[in-house]
């Protein structure tokens, strides 16, 4: 009869029988198989969590492979995930068949000229994979050209013209909220600066050291 596993000294003591007798075999333990969630497992059962929270009608059946895409696709793009969680929820409050007034899809309303761009078809936007990397390979576009995060989400609202800050505002407000929320391990750290820093000049002694930001 196979006796149940103990852990000894770290190890967990494996019953197997090999021609009737048994021997108990000494293994590592792997995380969860105590019981214990791995980090990455908490983390994705709290974004799936909270998106149940914030929108009781969201098909979280059809989100089941988001919260490691956004974690990850973040992570490449130097942002914290719960950024992300905020701006999509403003974006289509988590339904990845949400479609917008100007053709927009998905979790993050992306355009389907968009999506070519980065070599991925309209059609794919309702995948919340392929919609959460093509959205944030397209942000971490724009903060190359604009590194302050506030002209950053403006162009990604409004193009590259736009430079109304409510976009922004509503997407940190969001953003704030969402990092009450402790279990969602967030890391605004990586997160570029809100707004750009003053310009310095190089100029001779004497004169102002500083030039009005544009």
């Amino acid at each position: 009869m196979m006796h149940a596993q103990k852990a000894v000294r770290g190890r967990l003591l494996v019953p197997v029988v090999v021609a009737g007798v048994v021997l108990a075999l000494a293994a590592k333990p792997v995380p969860g198989s105590l019981g214990l969630d791995s980090p990455d497992q908490q983390r994705r059962e709290a974004i799936l969590d909270y998106i149940a929270l914030t929108n009781p009608d969201a098909p979280i059946h059809k989100l089941d492979g988001f919260p490691g895409a956004l974690v990850a696709v973040s992570r490449e793009v130097g942002l914290d995930h719960c950024l992300a969680l905020a701006q999509a929820e403003v974006e289509s409050r988590f339904w990845p068949d949400a479609v917008g007034s100007a053709g927009e899809i998905g979790l993050y309303q992306v355009l389907p000229s968009t999506a070519t761009l980065w070599g991925w078809r309209g059609a794919e936007l309702f995948d919340p994979h392929v919609n959460t990397r093509v959205a944030l390979t397209y942000f971490s576009d724009i903060l190359a050209r604009r590194p302050a995060l506030r002209d950053a989400l403006a162009e990604y609202n409004g193009g590259p013209r736009n430079r109304s800050p409510y976009y922004a505002l509503t997407v940190l407000e969001n953003y704030a909220r969402v990092l009450r929320h402790a279990k969602l391990a967030c890391e605004p750290e990586r997160n570029p600066e809100f707004a750009a820093p003053e310009r310095r000049e190089v100029i001779a002694p004497g004169r102002p050291r500083l030039a009005p930001a544009s």
